[in-house]
């Protein structure tokens, strides 16, 4: 994207041929401020660039006195049918298929064949100086910026070094890159061109297709689009059905409008199109033109400066935002949403919705937008003609060719009221990291026991499972329930954050049985010494680390009279002391390493483990019945 700052032009088309003498020329360009166009472009007339004659001059001194930048056409491949150039520099040129400069039957005759050579360095400089000095001509008349027509892929590199030499000497200076039609392979030759401006095929869309989602992407990556609501030279509103039509034709225009206010990045607008005007080439009429304008069939005006209002208003949020199709592909209401990709402003968005039908009703569900629209709820509706809020649950109903947009935004969050004081302090920390779930045995959630019979050893099992990648030891806890003392299982993993242990039933009655878990710190330490002890790393501070946490283990043995563990662990203590003397530092490191990955001092660090953060399932119950019960049932005594 070449700039940063939105350009959002308001562009309006204007032909002198058309506009009659200097009085009415005047009165065209003042229009052309009244209805809020900030631009003016004057189109080529078949050839390079936009002529730099006498009218031409005097268009850009009404834009200044009326405040509207002015634009001409460029078009570099059309130097190929300039005689004055072809003549000048035979060098520039040759035939497409690179053989003889034979007449080409698909254009009229007359006309050559010849194409400039893209890719040679010496003539695309050659180029570029000409097309240089044509330019510093247009820029001292006032001219601000050129729509830049014909842009093949090959040209990319002639259009890059052109643009950046211009902007170089002219800093303020914009290029339009012409892209209806533009292939997604020119559209990404182009990106790196550092164009200002592109132009969208909206005019082209038949309100129903996902294209225009896709292209709009293409096009922001070379820059972002501007819309046209119908093309200047040869005019797509005019076959659509039902133009001949006054009211249908003014439906047409409308929604063209609208859409193009909606969607676009700027806007460009024919000349005489506020009036229902539709040319069908490039060549009209002056006559033609005035008495169509005496008897227009209609006055968009209005709804003219209403898109341009828009455009000036939400333009700097929506600037090269992302185009979705949210649907209608199959019925005659579609729903766009745009929305900006930068995250500061994405509260900022617009819903259009838009019927393709010209003769029917379209409805739109609610539940449409909510369902696809990332969030977005619409809220305010854009168009002043009788539409109330969207309702995001509620059945819209467009008119036929109607379009409506309305300004969307994410719902402020539902937030709860936060815990305050020492206790909601207390109850952060004591949060449990470690998850106990899907336990079983377990009938309705625990509501009732589980049902066995004595004799039997039930399989516990259990998905336990914390945050990051430390180690978790875990172990069923079980006793009668006319006993205190809880009997300790240590579970074994299945795989998956599964776990099992044994449980067994030895008389009959009720049973209690839990699953408790905690991070293994021991554990958890072993398996990184051993990683990095096999990787050759230097692991000197972990031996010192494996030492400290030895000795916490047997003072924590010592005060809960863990005699056992307190013994082994005083004598893998004394072991586990640095060498005094460098000379038998990695010999002794050896030792420590071997000793710290030892089972026995695993198994003497678990019975002196702690259990710190330790996290305790709920009580669930199994009842164990007599062998005879899996026989019997009640109603066998009434046989």
């Amino acid at each position: 994207m070449a700039s940063k700052t939105p350009f959002l032009p308001k562009i309006y088309v204007l032909i002198p041929g058309l506009a009659g003498s200097q009085t009415t020329l005047k009165e065209h360009i003042k229009r052309c401020a009244d209805l809020a166009f900030d631009h003016v472009l004057l189109p080529a007339a078949g050839g390079p660039l936009t002529v730099l004659d006498e009218q031409t001059k005097l268009c850009a001194d009404l834009c200044r006195k009326n405040r509207l930048a002015l634009m001409l056409d460029l078009d570099i491949d059309k130097f190929a049918e300039d005689p004055e150039t072809t003549d000048a520099h035979p060098d520039w040129f040759a035939a497409p298929d690179g053989g003889d400069d034979l007449p080409d039957p698909r254009r009229p005759p007359g006309k050559k064949t010849r194409a400039l050579r893209y890719g040679n360095r010496e003539v695309e400089s050659s180029v570029i100086s000409h097309v240089m000095q044509q330019l510093e001509k247009a820029v001292e008349l006032g001219i601000v910026g050129f729509r830049c027509l014909g842009l093949p892929r090959e040209a990319s590199p002639l259009w890059a070094a052109l643009i950046a030499q211009a902007k170089a000497k002219w800093p303020h200076a914009r290029f339009l890159a012409w892209t209806p039609g533009c292939t997604a392979e020119t559209l990404a030759a182009l990106s790196q061109c550092g164009f200002d401006a592109t132009f969208s095929s909206n005019a082209w869309w038949n309100y129903r297709a996902d294209w225009l989602a896709e292209e709009n992407s293409r096009l922001t990556a070379v820059a972002p689009p501007i819309a046209l609501p119908d093309n200047p030279a040869d005019s797509v509103l005019r076959r659509i059905e039902g133009y001949d039509d006054p009211q249908v034709r003014r439906n047409i225009f409308r929604r063209a409008l609208r859409l193009s206010a909606a969607i676009g990045n700027g806007i460009l607008l024919p000349m005489g199109f506020e009036h229902g005007f539709a040319s069908e080439s490039r060549e009209v009429d002056p006559e033609e033109f005035r008495r169509f304008l005496s008897n227009a069939p209609f006055d968009l005006s209005e709804e003219v400066r209403e898109a341009n209002a828009f455009i000036s208003k939400q333009g700097k949020t929506l600037y090269g935002a992302e185009l979705r199709l949210l649907g209608g592909e199959r019925g005659d209401a579609a729903v766009l949403l745009r929305a900006p990709a930068d995250p500061g402003i994405r509260d900022n968005a617009l819903v259009v919705a838009v019927n393709a039908s010209l003769t029917a009703e379209a409805p739109i569900e609610g539940r449409q937008l909510l369902e696809h629209g990332d969030g977005y709820v619409p809220c305010e509706p854009v168009w002043n003609d009788g539409a109330s809020d969207a309702d995001s649950s509620a059945l819209m109903t467009l008119r036929p060719g109607e379009l409506q947009s309305f300004l969307a935004s994410h719902l402020r969050p539902i937030t709860l009221p936060p815990s305050r004081g020492k206790a909601a302090v207390t109850a952060a920390a004591k949060a449990p990291r470690i998850a106990i779930e899907a336990i079983s045995p377990m009938v309705d959630a625990g509501r009732f026991s589980a049902k066995r019979t004595v004799g039997e050893v039930i399989d516990v099992e259990a998905d336990v499972f914390m945050d990051g990648h430390d180690k978790l030891a875990v172990v069923l806890l079980w006793r009668a329930a006319d006993e205190a003392e809880w009997s300790t299982t240590r579970m074994h993993a299945l795989g998956n954050d599964r776990w099992t242990a044994p449980m067994p039933l030895t008389r009959v009655g009720r049973y209690l049985f839990a699953v408790e878990a905690w991070r293994d710190e021991f554990a958890t330490y072993r398996d990184e010494l051993q990683k990095k002890s096999d990787a050759g790393l230097d692991v000197s501070l972990e031996l010192e680390e494996g030492r400290l946490k030895v000795e916490s283990a047997l003072a924590y043995a010592q005060e809960n009279g863990l005699d056992e563990a307190a013994s082994a662990l005083k004598a893998f203590s004394k072991s586990l002391k640095a060498a005094r003397s460098r000379d038998k530092a990695a010999e002794k490191n050896a030792e420590r390493v071997a000793l710290l990955l030892s089972e026995p001092m695993l198994e003497a660090m678990r019975l002196a483990d702690a259990r710190p953060f330790a996290v305790r399932s709920e009580t669930l119950r199994v009842d164990a019945d007599r062998a005879s019960a899996r026989f019997s049932s009640w109603y066998e005594l009434f046989r």
